[in-house]
């Protein structure tokens, strides 16, 4: 399962990051003299440091999305394997065809439970 918040949440701030360096070196950039172009290299730094925190802060809220996902995950499954009383990691090599497997009851178990809610 994909988590599609958690990851423009991640792009987001990958852009936020590109955008800060852009605009740092854009502001830095001091072309009042006609003839001279200088670059404030204090100015370049401080809008980077801004756009590198914010990107930062927008790429730790959706880590915490995918570890939050994670664990969501891991307790469906410890729930689901207490009312089959059969732990899902284990493979069924001795499954017969007519018998279902056991990731066949887990989605089955999944789309009863969706439906109920």
């Amino acid at each position: 399962m994909e988590n599609s918040i958690g990851k423009s949440l991640r792009n987001i701030g990958s852009f936020t990051i590109f955008i800060g360096i852009i605009i740092g070196f854009f502001k830095g950039f001091d072309n009042s003299d006609l003839y001279e172009t200088t670059m404030h290299w204090s100015i370049v730094f401080l809008w980077s440091a801004i756009g590198f925190v914010s990107g930062m802060l927008f790429i730790g809220f959706s880590e915490v999305l995918y570890l939050l996902q994670g664990i969501y995950i891991n307790l469906e499954k410890k729930e689901i394997e207490s009312k089959l009383d059969v732990p899902l990691n284990e493979i069924n090599e001795d499954c017969e065809d007519n018998e279902k497997p056991r990731a066949d009851v887990y989605n089955s178990i999944m789309e009863n439970k969706n439906e109920d809610d």
